[in-house]
Parts: structure tokens; C-alpha cells; sequence
């Protein structure tokens, strides 16, 4: 038997209360991944946000649907790393089509030099998954919320 004895503290307690609102918005958004549990869960968390959302599982899939339906879609969510298709080279094809289209790049790794390179030509931002509702409400936001310049 251990018997351990410690003693009691005369600190306050600070407590710290979480933020857990959300920016809501109503822009379509069109998200590109291959991988189907990320797709559910971004387009789940999207939805409870308020997007209306558009689903491609592949590069190809996204290409097709962002020619179709450019005129309305307000944002791109880009897993960088796909079969056939990465996310480079479906960043420059989109651009090919909608120079003006926003895009938020996304990645399981953190930030690397092909994101950098991606966001110097023109991507609005990066977040890494898994995702933070909060976080991804903010950034969404803030990137629909950016000029064009």
C-alpha cells in the first residue's frame, strides 16, 4: 500500500471557457478529396455551417464539376495529395478556367514547399487535417471575405 500525500494548493483556479461559435455562411463550395471519410466529414461539417456543398472524389471528378458548374461555386477545398491529378496541377487547371476562383489547399502533412509554392501563385490559404470546426469556420470566412486583388 502507497500513501501519498500532497499538498493543497492556495492558487485560484482560472477557468478558461472554449469559444464555440461559429461563422456561418450560405457560398457553395466545391470539395475535392479521395478519400471518402474526409469527404463525410467536411461535407457534414460544411452543411452544419450553412455551405451548400459539392463533392468530388477524385481530381478529374473536381475538374469536370468546376467547368460545369464555375459560375457557382465560391470556393474550392484541394487535398494536395490525390492519385493521378495532384493538387499543383489541378490548382493550375482551375486557374486556367477561373483565374478569380478561391482556393483553400489542404493536406494531412503540415505546410511544405509545394503548398508555399501553390500559395504564391494564388491559393487563398492552407489547413491542415483533421479539421477544427472552429477553425474551419474562420478560415472559410475569411478567405470568402478576401478581395480579389
Amino acid at each position: 500500500i502507497f500513501t501519498l500525500y500532497f499538498p493543497v494548493s492556495e492558487k485560484k483556479v482560472i477557468e478558461i471557457k472554449k469559444d464555440t461559435t461559429f461563422i456561418k455562411g450560405s457560398a457553395t463550395i466545391l470539395v475535392i478529396y479521395d478519400e471518402e471519410i474526409v469527404i463525410n466529414l467536411a461535407k457534414k461539417m460544411l452543411r452544419n455551417l450553412g455551405y451548400k456543398v459539392l463533392i468530388a472524389d477524385d481530381s478529374g471528378k473536381g475538374l469536370e464539376i468546376f467547368k460545369e458548374k464555375k459560375d457557382i461555386i465560391d470556393l474550392v477545398l484541394l487535398d494536395m495529395i490525390m492519385p493521378n491529378l495532384d493538387g499543383k496541377e489541378t490548382f493550375m487547371r482551375m486557374r486556367e478556367i477561373n483565374p478569380s476562383i478561391k482556393i483553400l489547399l489542404t493536406s494531412s502533412y503540415s505546410q511544405n514547399s509545394k503548398v508555399a509554392e501553390i500559395l504564391k501563385k494564388g491559393a487563398q490559404g492552407f489547413i491542415q487535417k483533421p479539421y477544427i470546426m472552429q477553425k474551419l469556420s474562420n478560415i472559410i470566412s475569411e478567405t470568402l471575405n478576401k478581395s480579389n486583388s
